[in-house]
């Protein structure tokens, strides 16, 4: 029984691992989108961003059900209790991050046909460059458990 008991709740664990990828795989792909609305003034692209915000929103409402379902059916160890607490902490990031994609997007949509400054677009596409790596290198090491 306890070798049921000790799968079943790593395979809790892992559905909640696979929803927070999900997560972070959508807001890099949102965050992605946002970016080239803003840098194409294309509102299709910009409304495929806010798609993104509306699942990931959905995905994280998930990932507290599942977390709190994990939580309170179950006596988890000190490992697996900081293990929980960690993904329900990197998963409001991720939407955080997810919803500031969606109000890039936005701006996108509202600034959409109009002429903007050249160097200001420059700037835009560096920080874009930037941000999705930063976003990739994390969810690379969280996919990989690695802390440094």
């Amino acid at each position: 029984m306890i070798g049921h008991s000790v799968k079943s709740y790593e395979a809790s664990l892992n559905d909640i691992d696979r929803t927070i990828s999900e997560i972070g795989g959508n807001s890099e792909r949102l965050i992605a989108e946002a970016f080239s609305a803003l840098l194409r003034r294309d509102p299709k692209r910009a409304d495929a961003a806010l798609a993104l915000n509306i699942q990931v929103n959905e995905l994280e409402r998930s990932l507290q059900a599942q977390a709190t379902q994990l939580l309170t059916h179950r006596l988890p160890s000190s490992r697996q209790l900081r293990r929980v607490v960690t993904v329900l902490k990197i998963g409001a990031d991720l939407v955080r991050i997810a919803g500031l994609g969606g109000s890039i997007a936005r701006g996108a949509t509202k600034i959409a046909y109009e002429v903007p400054p050249r160097a200001l677009m420059s700037g835009f596409a560096h920080m874009a460059e930037r941000a999705q790596t930063q976003l990739k290198d994390v969810l690379d090491s969280n996919e990989a458990r690695d802390t440094d």
